[in-house]
């Protein structure tokens, strides 16, 4: 399945992480974001910043694993038409969760 227009989430135990939406192709962005953040983790360079693969290599010791999480936005529709929500849930579940690795509160 090629899902567009969804909303992830990384969980860490109980704690969700991080919060996340994309556009395109989520596998494709998964990709990107796995070679970006093991570039960081490892100290090379990278377009995630120094402390983000800090931060995961610190949550994510030898032996500890985390769950993704992630869905088609909501399909809405409306007198102006129907469009995917995705957006909009990720900005609401960012402010109702404020998860540490997000590095705005709301969109």
């Amino acid at each position: 399945m090629r899902l567009t227009e969804s909303v992830y989430a990384f969980l860490i135990g109980e704690e969700i992480v991080r919060i996340g939406s994309s556009k395109g192709v989520l596998r494709t962005r998964f990709n990107a974001w796995q070679r970006d953040i093991t570039n960081a983790m490892c100290g090379r360079r990278s377009s995630a910043p120094p402390w983000e693969g800090e931060f995961w290599l610190s949550v994510l010791p030898p032996g500890v694993t985390g769950t993704v999480w992630a869905r088609k936005g909501t399909t809405i529709t409306t007198p102006a038409g129907t469009f995917n929500a995705y957006l909009s849930e990720e900005s609401y579940l960012i402010g109702h969760h404020l998860p540490r690795m997000n590095r705005s509160k709301h969109r």
